[in-house]
């Protein structure tokens, strides 16, 4: 990621993270990283349905694997899908009372 002043002059990275910082804190959110945010946008895309591959190459990582185990998290909605899947399947796979 890159961030520039209106001007196009680069900001520093330590700039960068300490505007952050800052805007986190006065809207009263829990300590969160600027690096947070990749975390967060590929665990929102791949639970959204978005291809894996796509995911991966926005992130700019070189394999897939590294994109699903390094920035993909589990997350509550995602659990509770799981078990209503399992629980739909046993439903529609049960034996029919005579």
């Amino acid at each position: 990621m890159f961030f520039v002043r209106p001007d196009g002059r680069p900001w520093h990275p330590s700039g960068v993270t300490q505007r952050f910082r800052r805007l986190v804190r006065q809207a009263g959110l829990p300590p969160t990283r600027l690096h947070d945010l990749r975390h967060s946008a590929a665990t929102i895309a791949l639970d959204a349905g978005v291809d894996i591959k796509v995911v991966s190459e926005q992130l700019g990582h070189s394999t897939t694997t590294l994109t699903r185990d390094t920035y993909q998290s589990v997350t509550r909605a995602m659990h509770h899908d799981a078990a209503d899947a399992a629980a739909e399947k046993i439903r529609r796979n049960r034996p029919r009372a005579a």
